[in-house]
């Protein structure tokens, strides 16, 4: 492969990162990240060492001033810093890596970002930099342990010295870099999903998108189908060596994209691996036109003719129906597929909810802001509504009372006769229908209680907490009130919601005062339609276009959420 064409992509990502869709990490960050997925060096500064050296290379640089190094080619200049790639390659030491952390660093004052795929560099320096001496020298023979450090130093000093060790240190560097530069345009292939947090229209977000696929397309056209077939085989032959269980990581991929990327220890870093083998291969498919082998076909081992369409059903299983993937789970005993898909719009109902109910099976949440796009197509909120009506999914969907163009769309969906569930519209939104503003502050107390010590006094507070009429005033107060880190997000959402779970009824001097407040009553409607018979509850109920509710077909009134 033309190394020049693919540093050439890394540049054009370089200035667009917001492209990509793990998100860049610094060293500290990078560090825990690998330890946690079963690859782990000595600490957090050793990635800063090995940047050092070369043996592992930065995805972006950001520095406060201008870097005189021709290596880092400037990418772009925003707000005062200097973004960087890092172009750099690993060049030979005839006297071996030996002591080269010893050598100072004269950029110690830059941020280097790392895209979570180089962690396949760190396993392979770990992998070949290892002292391999059994646990049970110390009991067999203490004295051999010297004998056995200084073969191991004199083998690695001659092997790290060799051009051909250099240039495999560089491969493995490649390998990642490639996986790094195709992720953007391959991820939702992967994981049927994007990672929605661009601050453009999904237009032009779309138009980037586009833009860059073409030019992955015309860059993987003229890489060797020989080159990619062997760095893919070794990815799957990596990923199998940290864990061996291959029907495992299948069943695994066909997972939700939240609970895969969850994952940790050795076969977290195994599946890791196989992403990149599978971002690659999805890349190379788009490109060439054409299917390739899926992963567990390549690593170690091989089917035979027919076997996997035999035992999966199908030759494609990563590509397959609900259908087809239903019946393997239940060939190995296990119940799959999601049967209940409840719709928030925004990071505060989904942290409420997924905090309430994220632990049972079945279940996925999708915010509506901007958070998740269906495999590669903008989130056609109707289109999604639709598909869960084929697929035999409850779709619950909640929904703030502004919100007129999602409650539209959502309401035509229901006289169209393509949605069935259940629907919730809070009033005026989802803070001011669960929570009385003295309820509210006390949650906010509490949370900034967990990081200092100074916090306001609730009384000072009160007078102007109690007249606002939306969240929006109410987080205005707080700020006023030296309580700025209070926010709406997912953190907030799951501080209200478990201060509901422990109060789930309206308080004494409320309207509704002894009643269920509704988000509770919606998260106990949502784990119990896990259960609910889809086909048996579709033949007798339909929505009620006007209040979400479910309605006998024969003209009686709804069940209650535990029907």
């Amino acid at each position: 492969m033309d190394y020049s064409s693919l540093v050439e992509q890394r540049y054009e990502l370089t200035k667009t990162p917001e492209l990509w869709q793990f998100d860049l990490m610094n060293p500290q960050q990078f560090y825990q990240y690998a330890k946690d997925r079963g690859v782990s060096i000595f600490d957090s500064s050793t990635i800063n060492k090995l940047w050092h050296v070369g043996l592992l290379r930065a995805d972006l640089i950001r520095a406060t001033r201008k870097l005189e190094k021709p290596s880092f080619d400037l990418a772009s200049e925003e707000n005062g810093f200097f973004i960087y790639c890092d172009k750099r390659q690993l060049e030979n030491r005839e006297q071996g890596f030996g002591g080269v952390f010893k050598e100072e660093s004269e950029f110690d004052d830059i941020e280097l970002l790392f895209h979570p795929f180089r962690m396949y560099m760190l396993y392979h320096i770990a992998r070949v930099f290892k002292l391999h001496i059994s646990a049970m020298q110390y009991l067999s023979n203490p004295s051999g342990f010297d004998f056995l450090i200084r073969h191991h130093i004199d083998f690695l000093n001659k092997w790290s010295a060799e051009k051909q060790s250099t240039d495999r240190l560089e491969h493995w560097n490649r390998t990642t870099e490639l996986a790094i530069v195709l992720e953007p345009t391959s991820y939702a292939a992967v994981f049927q999903g994007l990672h929605w947090r661009y601050p453009d229209s999904e237009d032009t977000v779309w138009a980037k998108l586009q833009e860059r696929n073409d030019k992955v397309r015309q860059f993987i056209s003229a890489v060797p189908e020989g080159y990619i077939k062997d760095i893919r085989a070794e990815l799957c032959r990596d990923a199998e060596i940290l864990d061996q269980n291959k029907i495992l990581h299948v069943v695994i991929r066909l997972m939700s994209r939240q609970e895969r990327l969850k994952l940790r220890g050795s076969l977290g870093g195994c599946m890791q691996f196989l992403y990149m083998s599978e971002i690659i291969r999805r890349a190379a498919e788009d490109a060439w036109g054409r299917d390739l082998p899926e992963e567990d076909e390549l690593g170690f081992g091989q089917w035979i003719n027919g076997a996997r369409k035999l035992y999966y059903g199908t030759e494609r299983i990563l590509d397959s129906s609900i259908v087809t993937r239903r019946q393997l789970m239940t060939s190995l005993g296990l119940d799959y597929g999601v049967q209940v898909r409840c719709y928030v719009e925004g990071a505060t109902e989904f942290g409420a909810m997924t905090s309430a109910v994220g632990e049972f099976g079945g279940i996925e949440f999708i915010n509506l802001q901007g958070r998740f796009v269906e495999r590669g197509k903008g989130l056609g909120f109707t289109a999604s509504l639709k598909n869960d009506l084929k697929s035999h999914i409850f779709s619950i969907v909640v929904l703030d009372q502004d919100r007129d163009d999602n409650i539209r769309a959502l309401k035509r969906a229901v006289t169209s006769d393509v949605f069935f569930g259940r629907f919730f519209i809070l009033t005026p939104d989802f803070e001011f229908a669960n929570f009385t503003v003295e309820e509210m502050l006390d949650v906010s107390l509490n949370l900034a209680g967990r990081d200092r010590v100074d916090v306001p006094v609730r009384d000072d507070i009160l007078p102007a907490i109690a007249v606002v009429k939306s969240s929006t005033e109410f987080f205005q107060v707080l700020k006023q009130n030296g309580l700025s880190e209070i926010n709406k997000g997912e953190s907030w959402g799951a501080a209200l919601m478990s201060y509901a779970l422990l109060h789930p009824e309206w308080p004494q001097g409320h309207k509704k005062v002894g009643e269920t407040r509704p988000i509770i009553e919606i998260a106990r409607f949502v784990v119990n339609a896990r259960s609910g018979g889809y086909i048996r509850t579709i033949e007798t109920f339909k929505v009620d276009p006007d209040t979400g509710g479910l309605l006998k077909k024969d003209g009686n009134n709804e069940p209650n959420c535990e029907s």
